[in-house]
């Protein structure tokens, strides 16, 4: 077994498996509304920004109105309409509270991402 070593405090050594101290955000559960802010590894993508306003409308960022159908099981977020129209992301939520919205390409692997923005 693989450790990684980190050092704690003066002296002080932690050896710990690759990835424990990682944490994963969730897919699913509620929702939250609001404004999200969409990236691309460090790099904004203004362009896919945009607002879930109620349980059903979104805003692109453009200021259009469309729609989207959520599916709390899974996470599957599905747009209609709007400058997101045909685009399903995954809706994640971290154990902090915070949220993001993943874009992932045919192999599952994510594009873009979008933080939630309180």
């Amino acid at each position: 077994m693989r450790l990684g070593i980190f050092v704690v405090g003066l002296g002080a050594i932690l050896a710990v498996p690759p990835g424990a101290l990682a944490v994963e955000p969730s897919n699913g559960g509620p929702l939250k509304l609001g404004a999200y802010e969409c990236w691309h590894f460090s790099t904004a993508r203004l362009g896919l920004n945009f607002h879930l306003d109620d349980p059903s409308h979104y805003t692109d960022a453009d200021g259009k109105a469309g729609t989207f159908l959520y599916d709390p099981d899974s996470g599957k977020l599905s747009f209609s309409g709007a400058g997101l129209d045909g685009q399903t992301v995954m809706f994640q939520r971290w154990p902090n509270g915070g949220a993001k919205v993943s874009f992932r390409n045919a192999a599952g692997d994510e594009t873009d991402f979008c933080d939630f923005t309180p």
